[in-house]
């Protein structure tokens, strides 16, 4: 009886896997409510510019306060929104991204052969 409910939970967690795994991506149907704010841990500092592509914060008070104030100007919203935006389709650019893993691979003292092996002979 016990592994039967064990498989059951099981198939259930893989089955709810999946549908998460096939739905990911997908932009929010149209009549989704809309959200007030993004947050978004990046991991290092200096990588959003207060004001300009996004809000950075040091408290929840300070959070609330600077949503507040961006849900009065949605220009202001819609204009960090787009500098936002534009900042990653610059740095996640296909081929900044290929130049910068050849950096990486030719400066971290890699053999030649590992390099060569990954069809990127040359250092833009």
């Amino acid at each position: 009886m016990i592994p039967r409910v064990a498989s059951l939970i099981l198939l259930a967690y893989a089955v709810g896997f999946v549908f998460f795994a096939f739905t990911l991506g997908r932009p929010a149907p149209a009549n989704a409510k809309p959200t007030d704010a993004a947050v978004v841990l990046t991991g290092a500092s200096g990588r959003i510019e207060h004001g300009v592509d996004g809000l950075v914060y040091r408290s929840s008070a300070e959070a609330l306060e600077l949503l507040s104030d961006l849900r009065q100007s949605p220009a202001t919203a819609a204009a960090m929104g787009r500098a936002g935006r534009e900042k990653m389709r610059a740095l996640l650019d296909a081929v900044r991204q290929e130049r910068s893993y050849r950096e990486f691979l030719v400066g971290s003292g890699q053999p030649r052969a590992a390099v060569e092996r990954t069809g990127m002979t040359k250092v833009a």
